[in-house]
């Protein structure tokens, strides 16, 4: 979804509507401009546009790192807020390819989410299964921009990404395999859960013939266990 219409279009009315000078707090990156309305009603922070966006997601679209900042200080439960299309605010930093509020995002949400639900479990785990209308995490947006190291990251705090598969069909696997991320395929043959799958009848091993160097990571002789899989499929 394009920013414009994100922000603009109306869909589902959410419980809270964001006040429109908010919304251009938000737009502008100025927090100045909102601070008199929070101090007045700290749950303004909890409002959505139409679009279900909340004030970190309309940061992340459009890289108001500082302002993000001070929204997640005051309202760390936005992380784990999804607009229309599924999306966090984690994700829509991904979507504009800004690695940097992304990075910010996972440490600030691991600070601020430690907290165990005796139900739910962490709500940082939780937040990171997050898929989107197109049945992709965090994880796959990461590895879409070229992000290897924030995608070894996001594995090592949360291994149940590999498991995901896109509405396509192309899992994490296929996705590294493709690409040539050896460091990612290692990480992933690690994880005995990893999903393997790719668009259609392909596998990762298909997408790893693309691309020689990440062919031979998975054919490597350490990780054979896991190549009689792929061979399989």
């Amino acid at each position: 979804m394009s920013i414009s219409a994100s922000l603009a279009s109306p869909a589902c009315p959410s419980d809270i509507l964001m006040d429109r000078q908010l919304l251009k707090a938000c737009t502008k990156g100025d927090f100045s401009l909102c601070n008199h309305l929070i101090l007045a009603n700290p749950d303004i922070l909890l409002s959505t546009t139409p679009h279900s966006n909340n004030c970190l997601h309309i940061a992340a679209m459009l890289g108001h790192e500082e302002f993000a900042k001070e929204v997640w200080s005051r309202a760390p439960s936005l992380f784990s807020g999804t607009n229309i299309d599924g999306e966090t605010p984690l994700i829509a930093a991904l979507m504009v390819a800004n690695l940097s509020l992304a990075s910010d995002i996972i440490t600030a949400a691991s600070r601020y989410m430690q907290h165990d639900d005796l139900e739910e479990g962490r709500p940082l785990n939780r937040m990171l299964l997050k898929v989107d209308r197109r049945g992709e995490s965090a994880l796959h947006h990461a590895m879409r921009n070229g992000f290897e190291n924030l995608a070894l990251q996001l594995l090592d705090i949360e291994p149940q990404l590999s498991e995901q598969v896109k509405n396509t069909g192309e899992s994490a696997m296929y996705m590294a395999a493709r690409r040539g991320y050896s460091r990612v395929v290692k990480r992933l043959l690690e994880i005995p859960f990893s999903a393997v799958s790719g668009p259609g009848d392909e596998s990762a091993l298909h997408g790893a013939t693309k691309f020689k160097h990440a062919e031979s990571e998975v054919k490597s002789k350490k990780y054979s266990f896991r190549v009689v899989k792929l061979r399989t499929l």
